[in-house]
């Protein structure tokens, strides 16, 4: 199967009933010849979003894609398929089966990102299946929602993160989850042994757009270099 350059729409029945959508991308530069990194992209607003939220967000990578070969997914979560729980993580390895089962994938450069609730569900995840990943990147997240009694009180071990590289970010002037308020985290990481890199944007506030493409110049000269 080829890349088509178009985003395609795949859905799946999920073990607790839930009809889950997710969306990828395969360049038209794809080659089955040469194995390609796979990017998830875990959008914001979980608990509230509609069935297919994740539709149009393969364009957050959309660039890499094209210029390096990238393959994109990017799932749909709601309130009953949440990115800490299992029906988000079932999501998400449905989606790599299915992936590497049509395309050549490099299984050591799988990366998962996020941005807000994304971001949160990329902590969880980077934490509960250290098998799956070359490098994480949460944009503006907290591991906090993930263990929040609201949230299902998921368990988050320290530890079980040094499995990938990290990359985080947060904004000083973020309304949700400021800078000053997760600098502890990324301290506690660092002091287990992870490999994360922090970045404090100081003026920026709850804005994915402008993270995401202001780390971009960072990501370009690191991601490279991520390997399971």
């Amino acid at each position: 199967i080829g890349g088509t350059g178009e985003e395609a729409e795949r859905s799946h029945t999920l073990s607790n009933g839930h009809e889950a959508t997710f969306y990828y991308y395969v360049p038209k530069s794809y080659e089955r010849t040469k194995p390609a990194p796979l990017a998830f992209f875990l959008h914001g607003g979980v608990s509230g979003a509609q069935p297919k939220r994740g539709r149009g967000q393969c364009r957050v990578w959309q660039r890499e894609a094209d210029e390096q070969g990238w393959i994109v997914c990017a799932p749909s979560g709601t309130d009953k398929c949440l990115w800490w729980a299992s029906p988000g993580e079932e999501q998400i390895v449905e989606a790599i089966r299915f992936l590497s089962a049509r395309y050549a994938i490099d299984r050591n450069r799988v990366i998962v990102s996020g941005f807000s609730d994304g971001a949160s569900g990329a902590y969880y995840l980077g934490m509960a299946r250290t098998d799956l990943w070359s490098a994480v990147i949460p944009w503006n997240g907290a591991v906090g929602v993930v263990t929040a009694p609201q949230a299902g009180n998921a368990p988050f071990y320290t530890l079980n993160c040094r499995g990938a590289s990290w990359r985080a970010t947060h904004g000083g002037k973020d309304q949700l989850y400021p800078s000053a308020s997760q600098a502890p985290v990324i301290d506690q990481l660092k002091a287990a042994g992870v490999r994360i890199e922090w970045k404090n944007f100081e003026d920026v506030g709850h804005e994915g757009g402008k993270i995401n493409n202001e780390d971009k110049a960072f990501l370009a000269e690191w991601l490279p270099k991520q390997k399971r």
